[in-house]
């Protein structure tokens, strides 16, 4: 007698589609659309992870530091229903450019669907495809919502003196960003600066920069920030 082998796993036949929107724009609003001020974009894949787990819905949120050439310097997933969604759309952001001469967002939504799906299952197993929740919003962290504040480690800032030819007495920028569960500055971006060669080598010390591991309940976390920073040629 001629046996069959048993099978518990899952077939998939299915169609991955991405919206990708500016995080504070409406979705029916901009369905489907590529976000202004980019002139390459590229949409992330639907992660295998995903395919194989029949997780059939996902999202993510990033921030995005962009430099003058409109390249981005650094992508960090913010919030994610899982981390696989969160790479992915990293690894497609890292290969947009923006319009130098427009404002590109600093971050950005995704939603991830995969319609079309058939599961197949081995009698009595639970045929229910898992679907991640779209309304899973965690709430970004503040250095309040942390066992206690990392201290700053590391700190190189540029100096007025070696910024535009030493024409700059003293000056201000008022800088957002991210601290990763490594204590590294992640996706900075300036909000306010009195002097606009400031920008560029304020952003590109504040890569060098660490922090001890910010820690909530014990565990690594990534939280936000907002730093005003002064400068003034030394007397």
């Amino acid at each position: 007698m001629k046996m069959l082998p048993r099978f518990a796993g899952v077939a998939l036949l299915s169609l991955a589609s991405t919206v990708v929107l500016p995080a504070a724009t409406n979705s029916s609003e901009r369905q489907g659309a590529v976000p202004a001020g980019l002139v390459y974009f590229v949409r992330p894949e639907f992660p295998e992870w995903a395919k194989v787990n029949s997780v059939c819905r996902g999202a993510a949120t990033v921030a995005v530091s962009w430099d003058a050439r409109g390249l981005p310097t650094d992508v960090v997933t913010v919030e994610t229903s899982s981390p696989e969604f969160g790479a992915a759309a990293c690894e497609a952001v890292r290969q947009w450019r923006a319009d130098p001469a427009l404002r590109a967002e600093r971050f950005y939504e995704f939603q991830f669907a995969l319609s079309g799906v058939v599961i197949c299952h081995q009698k009595g197993a639970n045929t229910l495809a898992t679907e991640a929740k779209a309304d899973f919003k965690r709430r970004v962290l503040t250095r309040e919502d942390l066992d206690a504040a990392p201290k700053l480690l590391v700190q190189p800032m540029p100096q007025p003196a070696d910024v535009a030819g030493g024409r700059i007495e003293s000056g201000r920028v008022v800088v957002d960003f991210f601290v990763d569960e490594d204590g590294r500055v992640r996706a900075p971006s300036i909000v306010e600066a009195t002097a606009p060669e400031l920008v560029e080598p304020t952003l590109l010390k504040m890569r060098e920069w660490r922090f001890e591991t910010p820690r909530r309940n014990g565990r690594p976390v990534l939280f936000a920030e907002s730093w005003a920073i002064e400068f003034k040629r030394a007397s």
